[in-house]
């Protein structure tokens, strides 16, 4: 066995598989853990209120319960081993991912939902494009981001932070952080998501990890330089290739 363990000479030959992403188990599991409780707690309280009460007939509350019954079915994939590792694999499957963890209370530069996050941290960056007011196609180099992921939370909680500059707040063409009109002291996030606006709220709602994430990996590796909330000038991180 040489100095590289069991990979030895086998892996430079293409034998061995290039390691996947690093995922920190213990942190994932306890921020999804965190989530699972919350929300089956939520919905069960839910349910028993709606059977409780006095104001629906039988089949009126057999239709309000259905989609809450729904949700707690989902949430009780995360009691089975063999489906964590089934989920976690396919976490760690997404393209474009370096490593992946948790954190009950995150470390940012202003104060966020009180809700667990995934985190998750990108590869280099590079952003292709070509608008009809160039002649040519441009690329350029945005560095690593770390992608932010609350569980239970809301759209307005996503966060896509480059790690260049992770305090500015022109962070990505279509995202970025702003002065809150109510409260000039307090920052807030401004996120074009398009039409998957809908659809990523109705997965942050439900629990899918998964699809969520896939989506926030797609969509820091998008741009469309004819409709942005920031130009590429106007981020500090953004190098031109």
């Amino acid at each position: 066995m040489g100095i590289l363990g069991n990979l030895d000479a086998d892996f430079f030959k293409g034998k061995v598989a290039a390691p996947k992403v690093t995922l920190h188990r213990e942190s994932v599991m306890e921020v999804i853990a965190a989530f699972v409780t919350h929300t089956t707690a939520d919905l069960t309280r839910k349910i028993d209120e709606i059977n409780n009460s006095r104001y629906y007939r039988p089949h009126e509350k057999e239709q309000r319960t259905t989609k809450f019954q729904a949700q707690l079915d989902i949430m009780s994939v995360w009691n089975d081993p063999a489906q964590v590792d089934r989920r976690l694999t396919k976490l760690m499957a997404i393209p474009g991912l370096v490593k992946i963890w948790g954190e009950m209370s995150p470390r940012i530069p202003f104060p966020i939902g009180k809700v667990p996050y995934l985190m998750a941290q990108t590869e280099d960056i590079i952003l292709e494009g070509k608008s009809r007011y160039w002649e040519t196609e441009q690329r350029w180099d945005l560095g690593p981001y770390i992608i932010m992921l609350p569980l239970g939370g809301q759209t307005g909680e996503m966060h896509w932070i480059p790690m260049r500059e992770p305090t500015t707040h022109n962070r990505h063409p279509h995202h970025r952080i702003k002065p809150s009109i109510v409260n000039r002291d307090q920052l807030e996030v401004s996120t074009c998501l398009g039409g998957f606006a809908d659809s990523v709220a109705m997965a942050l709602q439900i629990g899918d990890i998964n699809t969520v994430l896939k989506f926030m990996t797609d969509y820091v590796k998008s741009w469309n330089p004819d409709s942005v909330l920031r130009h590429m000038e106007e981020l500090p991180h953004a190098r031109r290739l």
